[in-house]
């Protein structure tokens, strides 16, 4: 009677702002946690289905793929900030508006990434960039193209995910992802009950599954919570678009420099190593990566929370906030690191003998995903706030050292090197955020700091 009293008042009772934000949470860690099972026990459901070298360039394609994303030009995070603005002011005509010219300029730009695409495509020689076997060329040269087209197209309608996050709806969010997770895996599973195995069905079943919930999705909120808000043409106003891409093109630019700074390293490795290698560096980055998924969950919802209280001056409500999240960080690094302490006999159990991850792979693995993790405390209300100035310089920065100095590294250390440079990088946001929140909500901020 008093957990269910206790419950109650903890998510009932208080400041809505707060009381929405932990409703988020809790229901996001249950989902995520369903999802992080089921993307575990794919890992060694699809190395049964295809082998690790065909998984390694799967893994690479994805990557390669997944850095056309960034080219939204930061119209996505724009939105979010705009919207929730708009809602903060209660003005629904102009959120409507930001949500519909947000559309238009995103079917543009996809439709010109796939024409240049296609015209590429024709030149290119996909076993080459990905330093894959001969045997592979016709999974290849039918595979990268469909998943291309797949990914124009959730390039679009993924918009909705950007609505729900800044209407503070993460847990809705993060349900369409689990509802993706369970279709790919029942694809992997109905490819291999009927054999027929190949990196060109798989790579099919993971495209293919998130795409059509979101379009499922897509169609149902617009027709139904967010009809108010639907896109459509007569609320297009490309006026909007210098508001948009004013903060969406800073939100670009540090977003190219994370795609260099994260998304490299999979190239870097296929290249020097082989895709085993990627495999086993993706293996490590999988189990680490709990920790980060746990933590980006739980900071999620405070984005436009922040937002949100940062145009009412409720600045008492954000200093709550990040020390509570600061003591979760520290929670979790202590649950990283008895990851640690096991990763060998996790990773025997999991993946058995196929992928061989070494301790000192985990560890490096384990360094990042703690600074990280801090890191995304301090960036979560600095993206929210859209105080990203000093942030663009140093993406920037590290975007132009990051290259060089995992060549470096690798020269010494080996695969793990590739990691102690992310490392790096990561670490110099580790100092000057903090400093930067601080001077943010004390009032302190001047030049380059307040912007």
């Amino acid at each position: 009677m008093f957990m269910k009293q206790s419950l109650k008042k903890y998510f009932f009772e208080g400041n809505q702002r707060s009381i929405r934000t932990k409703k988020n949470i809790a229901a996001s860690i249950v989902i995520r946690g369903c999802s992080m099972g089921i993307s575990f026990i794919l890992v060694p459901l699809t190395l049964q289905v295809i082998s690790s070298t065909e998984y390694g360039v799967w893994l690479t394609i994805s990557s390669f793929i997944g850095w056309f994303s960034f080219f939204d030009i930061g119209l996505g995070n724009g939105l979010r900030n705009k919207y929730a603005e708009a809602l903060a002011k209660n003005e629904i005509r102009e959120a409507r508006e930001f949500i519909s010219t947000t559309y238009a300029i995103m079917v543009i730009i996809a439709i010109a990434l796939t024409i240049v695409f296609f015209i590429a495509n024709l030149m290119l020689d996909w076993t080459v960039i990905f330093n894959a076997s001969p045997t592979l060329s016709t999974d290849l040269q039918l595979l990268v193209p469909i998943a291309f087209v797949f990914f124009a197209m959730q390039f679009v309608i993924q918009l909705i995910t950007t609505v729900l996050l800044a209407d503070q709806r993460s847990a809705t969010n993060n349900l369409l992802g689990l509802i993706g997770s369970i279709l790919t895996l029942l694809g992997i599973l109905i490819i291999r009950h009927y054999n027929i195995q190949s990196l060109f069905t798989m790579g099919f079943v993971f495209t293919v599954s998130p795409l059509f919930v979101l379009f499922i999705a897509h169609i149902y909120l617009y027709s139904s919570r967010y009809k108010h808000l639907s896109p459509s043409l007569k609320y297009v106003k490309f006026s909007h678009a210098k508001n948009l891409v004013n903060t969406g093109l800073q939100f670009f630019i540090i977003q190219i420099a994370v795609l260099i700074l994260f998304s490299t390293s999979n190239m870097i490795i296929s290249h020097y190593f082989g895709p085993d290698e990627v495999t086993s560096y993706n293996i490590a980055l999988k189990y680490f990566g709990l920790i980060s998924s746990i933590f980006i969950l739980i900071a999620t919802p405070f984005w436009s929370a922040f937002t949100d209280s940062y145009h009412r001056n409720d600045l008492d409500w954000i200093r709550k906030s990040i020390r509570k999240l600061i003591l979760v960080w520290i929670a979790l690094c202590c649950v990283a690191f008895v990851m640690l302490m096991s990763s060998e006999f996790v990773y025997s159990i999991w993946v058995g003998n196929t992928v061989h991850v070494s301790f000192s792979i985990s560890t490096a693995m384990f360094i990042f995903v703690v600074l990280s993790s801090w890191n995304s405390i301090f960036a979560t209300f600095l993206n929210g706030t859209g105080k990203i100035r000093l942030q663009l310089y140093s993406a920037l920065f590290v975007s132009i050292i990051n290259i060089p100095l995992s060549i470096y590294l690798l020269g010494i250390f080996g695969l793990p090197g590739v990691i102690f440079s992310t490392i790096i990088c990561v670490g110099i946001g580790s100092v000057w955020a903090p400093i930067q929140y601080y001077k943010l909500i004390n009032n302190s901020a001047k030049g380059l700091w307040a912007k």
